[in-house]
């Protein structure tokens, strides 16, 4: 063009394209040889699945990676008082019950709080909704029209805990 800027024609590249099925130590050794740090994700109909980032991968294997465009995150688990915690919903099951001795169930269906919730009411739960396990009120403090995102758990001692 006229004024000297590049065209993103001339700096285009064709993705690299992956079945959801490979595993993360081959797609980060492919993306390290064909020099990509990104790949476009595809089911088994070669639909589009998602958009996976070397970022991404390094995150499942060494833990979260914090850079420029990472919002700093809040304190996850906010003790309140004694029985009550605010927590974020990504919070591992295992961490509240290690902490707070909570007895949440683990499950291969889910792996945090959020995931507890989501699987306990069948939905995406509202601000202000609440479910009560054994001797535990869960209530939403925040949550968008796609996820959770912060809940208070509240102990409460006048719930009998029953054997489940």
């Amino acid at each position: 063009n006229t004024e000297g800027e590049v065209s993103i024609v001339n700096i285009l590249r064709e993705p690299l394209y992956v079945p959801e099925s490979t595993g993360i130590e081959a797609l980060l050794e492919r993306m390290r040889i064909e020099h990509v740090h990104m790949a476009i994700v595809l089911d088994e109909y070669g639909g589009v699945v998602g958009l996976v980032t070397m970022e991404d991968i390094l995150e499942e294997i060494v833990g979260d990676i914090e850079d420029e465009y990472d919002k700093e995150q809040e304190e996850e688990i906010l003790q309140i008082s004694p029985g009550t915690v605010d927590v974020d919903a990504r919070v591992h099951i295992d961490d509240l019950n290690e902490k707070f001795a909570f007895a949440l169930p683990e499950d291969e269906d889910y792996e945090t709080i959020g995931g507890f919730v989501f699987t306990q009411l069948g939905k995406i739960p509202v601000q202000g909704e609440s479910l009560t396990w054994q001797n535990l009120r869960l209530t939403i403090l925040e949550a968008d029209k796609r996820k959770l995102i912060k809940l208070r758990i509240e102990k409460d001692e006048s719930i009998p805990v029953s054997a489940s």
